[in-house]
């Protein structure tokens, strides 16, 4: 299947595994919409990637606010393929770990996950074509001391993907 000229949005992309998504959506001739925290990590991969022919937009966001993932809706106008990368952990003893960190961890590795993909699976669906690749780890099969949280948000993403998934076929 060829997805030449289709447009993916690519969360945690500035670096590691977002990174890399980016680098072989590209090599498949994906036009990018980029998305981290950091614009200027943002900025060198979309110099890096704009050679090969696709068009490249970089849009800072904070996704652990609800407000900066409505606001990315706006700034967008197609989605295609959206690949929910980001994420935090948080490690260490659960009950010694600052809220604000795990609040923060929890914002972005399930709020903003099932948010984006309530917010673009709309327009996928009218157009009878679209992707979502959801972002787990092997933690989401397991109970993990010292990343207890981080595990549960892990098996969160995995259940919730499988069914959307049954969902939607």
């Amino acid at each position: 299947m060829s997805l030449k000229n289709r447009w993916a949005l690519v969360t945690g992309a500035s670096s590691g595994l977002g990174a890399d998504f980016a680098r072989q959506l590209a090599a498949r001739g994906v036009n990018l919409i980029l998305v981290a925290r950091r614009q200027e990590a943002l900025e060198k991969l979309a110099t890096e990637l704009r050679p090969s022919g696709i068009q490249v937009q970089v849009v800072p966001c904070d996704l652990s606010s609800s407000q900066a993932r409505q606001n990315l809706l706006a700034q967008v106008e197609q989605v295609d393929i959206l690949v929910n990368n980001a994420g935090l952990g948080v490690y260490g003893a659960f009950a010694d770990a600052d809220w604000d960190k795990l609040s923060q961890m929890l914002e972005v590795d399930v709020a903003a996950l099932t948010h984006l993909t309530h917010l673009f699976l709309p327009q996928m669906r009218s157009r009878s074509w679209g992707r979502i690749l959801q972002v787990a780890s092997t933690a989401s099969f397991q109970p993990c001391p010292s990343y207890a949280a981080y595990a549960a948000t892990k098996a969160y993403v995995l259940n919730f993907s499988l069914a959307l998934n049954y969902e939607l076929r």
